[in-house]
């Protein structure tokens, strides 16, 4: 199958820095990008849905990733801001 000489790409995300990353990378290789800016919803929210959809076990490992992953981001704060500088 041939990619076709003029895609459409459409970002539907968040507000944020990896977003804009994402973006800006898309329009260095592909050119014109749209951008969709969602809001998010609040956290209590997205908890009662999850819960109501997949039961307690399957939230409560999802929300142990959630908060694992912002330790994590937390933690690489620092290398973050040196590989961006680079830029």
């Amino acid at each position: 199958m041939k990619p076709e000489a003029h895609c459409r790409i459409v970002v539907l995300a968040g507000d944020g820095l990896s977003t804009r990353i994402v973006v800006n990378a898309l329009r260095k290789r592909f050119g014109e990008v749209t951008v969709l800016i969602e809001e998010g919803e609040s956290a209590s929210t997205f908890l009662r849905r999850r819960l109501r959809k997949l039961g307690w076990l399957q939230t409560a490992g999802q929300v142990t990733f959630m908060l694992y992953a912002r330790v994590g981001m937390w933690r690489a704060r620092r290398r973050r801001s040196v590989l961006l500088e680079a830029f």
